[in-house]
């Protein structure tokens, strides 16, 4: 899962922004006008959560500090850059009248079981805990 991400935020943000620039061109204006960007609307499309961007962001972040490990960069012109606020949000668990509603919603479904130790155990697909 990780790796898809990671590779879709350099084909669908990271490359196309930044592909076509040299990378002892590379500075932190560069890098911080990118992340600007990314939050605002792209034609039809709104722009990108303050979580994806710190996303997208480390993904690039990750990418320079390998080229001054090798010796391309002297330093990491992402390292300064100022990224958006992260705010969590609350999570509002369903209450008992919508979980009734869901039980009988997956009565009868090949994943029924699935279903229901997701509700049940709060799993959910998300992000790891560091």
């Amino acid at each position: 899962m990780t790796v898809l991400n990671y590779s879709q935020h350099i084909k669908n943000h990271i490359k196309p922004a930044m592909g076509a620039l040299k990378l002892d061109s590379l500075n932190t204006h560069d890098i911080q006008r990118f992340c600007n960007n990314l939050a605002k609307p792209q034609g039809d499309k709104p722009g990108l959560s303050p979580k994806t961007i710190k996303c997208v962001h480390g993904v690039l972040h990750k990418a320079l500090s390998q080229a001054v490990k090798a010796g391309y960069l002297r330093f990491n012109p992402a390292s300064v850059c100022e990224l958006p606020r992260v705010e969590r949000k609350e999570i509002e668990p369903l209450d008992s009248a919508a979980m009734n509603a869901f039980v009988q919603a997956v009565q009868g479904h090949r994943f029924k079981a699935l279903y229901l130790t997701l509700l049940f155990t709060g799993m959910r697909r998300g992000r790891s805990v560091v």
